[in-house]
């Protein structure tokens, strides 16, 4: 925990990762299932619709967004030919083919898909 605070940080145990944080009063467990939605909204959620990943594509920053968000993004800079990232504000040349022709991150598919199995027969 921070020095005065009431909520655990995110930490790396010598296994691997810590669970999630979550507001939750000291001594008080976690539900895996408010651990599966915090790590789906905070991992899986594109920064500019604020839903889950459409076809999610990288930019050399390595951050990355939906498909249709990038398109209209590219859209409101088509004049330039060149647009910023929304997150770090590096500039970029349009690629050819439009947002389809940058990198789908396949991270943020492999997450999807293995919290979607994960929530196979729970109701989360």
């Amino acid at each position: 925990m921070e020095s005065g605070s009431s909520t655990p940080m995110n930490a790396t145990s010598p296994t691997g990762p810590a669970v999630l944080s979550a507001p939750t009063s000291p001594g008080s467990p976690v539900s895996p299932g408010l651990v599966q939605r915090s790590f789906s909204e905070q991992f899986l959620t594109c920064s500019i619709c604020l839903e889950h990943y459409r076809e999610p594509r990288q930019l050399e920053c390595l951050h990355s967004f939906c498909t249709p968000c990038l398109e209209l993004i590219f859209e409101k800079h088509r004049a330039k030919r060149k647009f910023p990232c929304p997150m770090c504000l590096r500039t970029y040349n349009f690629p050819e083919g439009g947002a389809r022709g940058l990198r789908l991150d396949f991270r943020y598919i492999f997450m999807y898909v293995h919290v979607r199995e994960q929530n196979v027969g729970k109701s989360v």
